[in-house]
């Protein structure tokens, strides 16, 4: 699978999470925006950036890169942190899921889903 089809793989996982939850889900026209989805949870729009990983670190624990990188040049152009986005939601690749508050985000580059992101974990 290439990044486009894990990509597309993550954000119909949370759309269908998120409609399973009765959420209203709005898509963007165009991907210039920082963000994925728009969901309506309680009545407040939220903006939730959707990523994939399938890189583990060391320790065996999935790592998600929190950089954007162009496609032609390779060179990072913003990260999780910097974007106007409430939510991250992260779909692995044996198809856990997490959803993390932006606000909780605490480094740039990379987090790893350790033991102390496990209460974002979706059951």
């Amino acid at each position: 699978m290439n990044t486009k089809q894990k990509g597309n793989i993550a954000v119909g996982l949370a759309i269908a999470y998120y409609t399973s939850e009765g959420c209203t889900v709005s898509i963007p026209l165009n991907d210039s925006q920082d963000y994925d989805l728009v969901v309506d949870i309680d009545g407040f729009l939220n903006k939730v950036q959707v990523k994939y990983t399938s890189e583990k670190a060391e320790s065996g624990y999935y790592k998600v890169g929190l950089r954007s990188i162009s496609g032609s040049s390779k060179l990072s152009y913003k990260t999780v942190p910097n974007t106007d986005i409430d939510y991250l939601f992260i779909v692995t690749a044996n198809r856990d899921q997490y959803i993390v508050p932006l606000l909780d985000i605490t480094t740039v580059s990379c987090i790893t889903l350790n033991d102390k992101l496990e209460q974002y974990k979706i059951l």
